[in-house]
């Protein structure tokens, strides 16, 4: 794959994509200028856990990290999702202070209250089914925030 990658010409154009972690480093190691994505999902404790193993290796190699959040409850709710708000904070800070994409995929939702609401949470990608409802969320978002 490297090596199609690299004689195409492609290395800046593509998103190695996995939840492994050692594979993202391997890779990046062969094709540095390519971005990464690492997702995770799992329970707030089992996120923790994952991103405890990425912190001991500083987030080496990666460049976009994606949480996935179950909504369970209205957006406008002061809890509504899994993982936790306060979690979905922390994690964002921590990839912003490391130039990191903080990507999201509001897991089998279609309402375009949930991403404005992680919009406002500071959410800077989204992986979705709804590609229409999430361009359109995050167009009115942008235009709220311009006036």
């Amino acid at each position: 794959l490297q090596k199609q990658v690299v004689d195409a010409g492609l290395q800046k154009q593509i998103i190695f994509t996995t939840k492994h972690h050692d594979l993202i480093r391997q890779w990046k190691n062969r094709v540095p200028e390519s971005l990464t994505l690492i997702w995770n999902g799992g329970t707030e404790t089992e996120l923790e856990k994952r991103l405890a193993a990425i912190r001991a290796q500083d987030f080496e190699g990666i460049t976009h990290l994606q949480i996935h959040v179950k909504v369970i409850g209205d957006p406008a709710d002061a809890e509504p999702f899994v993982p936790s708000i306060a979690f979905l904070e922390k994690v964002r800070d921590e990839l912003k202070d490391r130039g990191i994409v903080f990507q999201v995929l509001p897991w089998e939702n279609a309402d375009p209250a949930v991403y404005q609401r992680l919009l406002e949470l500071g959410v800077e990608s989204f992986a979705t089914d709804y590609p229409q409802v999430t361009v359109d969320a995050v167009r009115e978002f942008k235009s709220l925030q311009e006036q």
